[in-house]
């Protein structure tokens, strides 16, 4: 038998089909940045000037986008956009504008020649490329599985099935708002733009409102700048806005649905998933941001359907929980036999998300439920988990308990992130929610301090045992006045002790270990902490909590951020 030919080696140089991004008159030394920013995710940059021949070499490109220079004079390159969004061949290619200009006029030509970003230059490299990677990113993003994982899935408990035919079928649940939900089809749509972003948006004039309110705040850098939903979305970008949208209207879904559950509470717990997925993905470049936002702002919508249709026994289950702890997750399905993820994902059915979406919806719990499926869904999934366990740690919102999983060595090696960066993430989200809130009107909780540094911020030392890929002990009082000082080993206690004045007080977090853990004997033996209160952070032996030292405070373990939080500020002296 013949051997089949070999396959075609394209020549040395040649840009891999639909990697190219059109660079056109831009500065040699701009292209050549933007051209090794994009290398690294495997697009090629191709440079061509300002001329006559742009459109015919777009038809024999068709990149995945184009970034283009553009000026009052620059008739040639609005022209380029104009002719790409009418031609078939090539309306889904994104245009991003850098112009040195923010004359009104010119950005009101370039939203109508159909432009899906503008930015005035000279701007960071990081901006630049932050804005053309997220156009980069839906114009790429591989298609879903066809069917999410638990999103038709049976349950053998008749509490449950009788429940999920009623989401399904009732009339009483508070539907996707509609705006919303156009909002979640059209960025699903490779083919749609800026303008059709901006009609969407346009069809409800209080949720207009509400984005102009914020868009013009410092939160965006705008003040006073953006007149109207088109130069908002251009201005700001296609995704940012279309997530300030559902923001925006999932916040009135929550006021409507939610009957125990504290809606606003509720929402901020959800947007701060959101914020962190959205900043693990941008950091990891494993999922695209826009969906890891989407994925982290819906993962709970079971527990609205829950509070909805059964208020009376989620009000029960929610009062047990606070009462005598565990996971909100574990009293539900001993009550309805099976838990919001299973319901999200058969509400999300019925509001018809995306597959990628109901499968956060459903398997953010068990994300080792979905490694069979295509892998930028799975990494959804795993983002999910782990912002959903960062913003439980550090009290962001508060969605029916306060008990924190530690989550796989697996799972968290997957971000590939320093445990520093990973806080620096959390603690950015934390200041994203606070200014979100405030430019939403919404009043902060009573005695909420969410990271506000004092002026001699009290130390704390959080010492562990064994190298741990996240310390859940110092995510928890990221939202504290605290500088948090963490010492891995006992090797490390000493250089921490040291390396700033005396510390108010020190946390002892120990995942297994005897009583006679060695770093705890360490900790009360050094003369440079007597007399500093000791928390000691453990797991309980036989359901037994541990029989500490005197002077020593036990915390049992799981860990429950707010008692936990608690205990710190009366030991530090911060408890009002």
């Amino acid at each position: 038998m013949q051997a089949p030919p070999a396959p075609a080696v394209p020549s040395k140089g040649a840009p891999p089909a639909g990697r190219v991004v059109l660079a056109v008159g831009l500065e040699d030394a701009l292209a050549g940045e933007i051209e090794r920013g994009v290398a690294r995710i495997g697009y090629q940059v191709r440079r061509i000037p300002a001329d006559g021949t742009l459109f015919p070499q777009l038809c024999s490109l068709v990149p995945a986008a184009v970034i283009a220079s553009v000026s009052d004079r620059g008739e040639g390159i609005l022209d380029l956009c104009r002719q790409s969004k009418k031609d078939p061949r090539t309306s889904q290619i994104p245009f991003l504008f850098l112009s040195p200009s923010r004359d009104q006029v010119l950005v009101s030509r370039a939203i109508q020649a159909g432009a899906d970003g503008m930015l005035q230059i000279p701007a960071s490299l990081e901006t630049v490329l932050e804005r053309l990677l997220r156009l980069l990113e839906r114009r790429s993003r591989p298609s879903a599985p066809t069917e999410a994982a638990g999103s038709s899935m049976g349950t053998d408990d008749p509490r449950a099935a009788r429940l999920a035919k009623r989401i399904l079928t009732v009339d009483e649940l508070p539907g996707m708002p509609f705006v919303a939900a156009k909002i979640v089809e059209t960025i699903q749509d490779v083919r749609s733009g800026a303008a059709d972003l901006a009609k969407v948006i346009s069809m409800d004039q209080a949720v207009s409102a509400q984005v102009l309110r914020v868009a013009n705040s410092a939160f965006y850098g705008q003040s006073g700048k953006v007149g109207d939903i088109s130069k908002a979305v251009v201005l700001i970008g296609f995704s940012e806005i279309a997530n300030l949208v559902v923001t925006v209207s999932v916040l009135d879904l929550f006021r409507d649905g939610c009957r125990t559950l504290d809606p606003v509470r509720f929402w901020e717990h959800s947007l701060g998933t959101a914020l962190v997925a959205k900043a693990l993905a941008r950091e990891t470049r494993s999922a695209p941001e826009g969906e890891a936002f989407l994925c982290g702002l819906l993962h709970d919508i079971g527990k609205v359907a829950l509070d909805r249709l059964v208020p009376d026994e989620y009000g029960k289950v929610l009062e047990r929980v606070r009462i005598g702890g565990g996971l909100v997750r574990e009293a539900e399905r001993e009550a309805f036999g099976e838990n919001h993820s299973f319901f999200g994902g058969v509400l999300g059915g019925r509001w018809n998300l995306p597959p990628g979406i109901r499968m956060a919806v459903s398997c953010h719990h068990v994300p080792q439920s979905v490694e069979r499926y295509d892998y930028s869904q799975v990494q959804l999934v795993r983002l999910v988990c782990l912002a959903d366990i960062l913003c439980k740690a550090s009290g962001m919102g508060w969605a029916g308990d306060h008990q924190c999983e530690e989550g796989t060595r697996r799972l968290w090696s997957l971000l590939r992130l320093p445990r520093e960066r990973v806080a620096q993430v959390v603690t950015g989200a934390l200041a994203d929610l606070r200014m979100i809130r405030e430019q939403m009107g919404l009043a902060a909780p009573s005695g909420e301090v969410r990271g506000k540094r004092l002026p001699d911020a009290p130390r704390v030392i959080v010492a562990v045992e064994g190298d741990r890929p996240i310390v859940l002990t110092q995510m928890a009082l990221l939202c504290e006045p605290y500088e948090v000082a963490v010492a891995e080993r006992w090797t490390q206690l000493e250089a921490a002790i040291d390396a700033g004045p005396p510390p108010r007080a020190v946390v002892v977090d120990i995942l297994e270990a005897p009583p006679d853990s060695v770093l705890l004997g360490l900790v009360r033996q050094s003369p440079k902490l007597r007399g500093i209160p000791i928390l000691l952070v453990c797991p309980r032996r036989d359901g037994m909590p541990w029989r500490a030292p005197d002077g020593t405070a036990v915390i049992d373990r799981p860990l429950d951020a707010d008692a936990y939080r608690c205990a710190v500020r009366k030991a530090t002296g911060l408890a009002s």
